[in-house]
């Protein structure tokens, strides 16, 4: 079953565009991960899978649905997004943050029920996150705080996570702890999209590779189809090392002098 849906996607930003005819699918139980060189728009993907930006051609069905036949309330149940910036300056305790992701099914004069108390405190417990409940979020390391967030979209128990480069800026351990997650995530029957910069990742945990090179969508298919010398040279202008553990996996091993990106969001 398709989670989600696009046909010949095309979004432009002040006159320049920045994803031209991009189509591709989500299914039930799938991680897939969405790829390309700075700029490339897969940032931009994930906004107008949101309804943050409008299409300028081509469509989105969530659910077998228009995106645009949803409400916005509709959509934050549906559909929960981790996006680059993360970081938290005020003083909130971690289960204060996680209590964030049930604002979609409260009224603004409702305080928290039963449910969503329980719905909060499963979510930590699947994170790993609830002996931290009481610890100020500003406070944690940067892998705690990455599985905060998830745990925070979890609260609001969307059948599509779309997480923005989610393993940024951490160490091997815990970018490692929050690729097995959202595998586990996609697993148990959701739908999982993730941005990443990591090739050695992608290649080992997503099920399908999007690979996006200069608003287009260049190449999909299995880690092992989409990650070919041919392509990586092209859309990341490297040569890479390829093997096998419990799976393919891809290293980035030698620059290719002479390339250029697009300078695309």
């Amino acid at each position: 079953m398709n989670l989600i849906r696009t046909e010949s996607l095309s979004v432009s930003l002040d006159g320049v565009t920045i994803l031209d005819d991009v189509s591709f699918s989500l299914a039930k139980g799938e991680i897939v991960g969405l790829v390309g060189p700075n700029g490339a728009g897969k940032t931009t993907v994930l906004k107008t899978l949101m309804g943050l930006l409008k299409a300028e051609r081509g469509s989105v069905e969530v659910f077998g649905k228009p995106l645009g036949s949803f409400s916005r309330r509709e959509i934050a149940r549906k559909l929960g997004y981790l996006p680059q910036e993360t970081e938290i300056h005020w003083p909130l305790v971690v289960e204060r943050i996680v209590a964030l992701g049930r604002v979609p099914y409260l009224m603004p004069w409702e305080d928290l029920g039963e449910d969503d108390e329980r719905i909060i405190a499963d979510a930590m417990r699947a994170t790993d996150t609830l002996p931290l409940r009481k610890r100020r979020v500003d406070r944690l390391a940067g892998g705690e705080k990455a599985l905060v967030m998830i745990a925070r979209l979890l609260a609001g128990e969307p059948e599509i996570l779309l997480a923005d480069e989610p393993v940024q800026g951490l160490d091997p351990s815990h970018s490692l702890q929050v690729m097995e997650f959202l595998r586990n995530v996609a697993g148990n029957g959701r739908g999982v999209l993730v941005v990443l910069h990591d090739l050695a990742l992608a290649s080992r945990f997503c099920h399908r590779i999007l690979l996006l090179h200069g608003g287009k969508l260049m190449a999909s298919g299995r880690p092992e189809e989409v990650f070919s010398p041919a392509n990586l040279k092209t859309s990341y202008h490297i040569e890479a090392k390829y093997g096998n553990g419990d799976g393919f996996y891809v290293v980035p091993w030698r620059r290719i002098a002479g390339g250029s990106d697009h300078a695309k969001k």
